[in-house]
């Protein structure tokens, strides 16, 4: 499943299940259960560059609930500052 993907220990599942969340249709992003997109969140900062950055491009596709948007800037706050500072 999606949610085991995201949670699992291996980064490449969860670099694929970001990926697919991304690539989801919209009305099945709408009725997809919060805790998927929960889930989704630490993929946002996952210590492997290309699960956050699947995760990044997932997210320039969809629309997370609200509730949810504060910590995806804090997320995407902290890949700005950790490779702003990388350069």
């Amino acid at each position: 499943s999606l949610y085991s993907g995201l949670v699992g220990a291996s980064a490449s599942r969860r670099g694929a299940a970001a990926t697919a969340i991304g690539k989801l249709p919209a009305r099945l992003r709408r009725h997809a259960p919060d805790l998927l997109f929960e889930a989704f969140i630490p993929t946002l900062t996952d210590p492997y560059r290309h699960v956050h950055g699947a995760s990044l491009k997932a997210l320039e596709r969809m629309t997370l609930p609200d509730a949810l948007k504060p910590q995806v800037r804090h997320a995407v706050s902290a890949l700005v500052a950790y490779y702003g500072e990388r350069n």
